[in-house]
């Protein structure tokens, strides 16, 4: 009996340690992904809104966002937006990457960035939702708020 006890003592710790393990390489996956998600944020956040370029963001875009996004209707809020002017100063974004595995489903990694940046005419947050795919990081979401975006007000 004792021995049947020590198996089970031994199957513990070897199931202990190999948890351990994949929460270990996980964390380590996880600030890679951080790391490498927010510098494509930045980046991309700085072509874009530089100058309010619409294809900027469509060549990174996602198929999905192309889909439900018109050109006709991507270059009139692209319009709108160029009204805060040219990007004057640029901040961190903040956010994180994160890694979704489901059964019977393929695994997706997804990342959200906000980005608080200051233009000629306000200040705007520029929110990102990006997807990693086959050829890296692509632009799933995309938003631009702003109080200056209001007519008639500028801060």
């Amino acid at each position: 009996m004792r021995s049947f006890f020590v198996w089970v003592g031994v199957a513990a710790m070897a199931l202990a340690v190999i948890v351990a393990g994949g929460v270990a390489y996980m964390v380590h996956l996880g600030s890679g992904l951080d790391k490498e998600s927010r510098a494509y944020a930045e980046s991309a956040v700085t072509a874009i809104t530089s100058t309010w370029d619409s294809q900027a963001l469509t060549s990174r875009a996602s198929l999905a966002l192309l889909k439900l996004t018109p050109p006709d209707r991507l270059g009139a809020l692209f319009g709108w937006f160029s009204s805060l002017g040219k990007l004057t100063s640029q901040q961190d974004c903040t956010g994180q990457a994160s890694v979704f595995a489901m059964a019977g489903q393929p695994t997706r990694t997804l990342a959200h960035y906000r980005c608080d940046e200051q233009y000629e005419h306000g200040a705007a947050t520029v929110s990102l939702s990006l997807i990693k795919g086959d050829n890296g990081w692509e632009i799933n979401g995309f938003n631009v708020s702003s109080p200056a975006l209001i007519p008639g007000k500028r801060l």
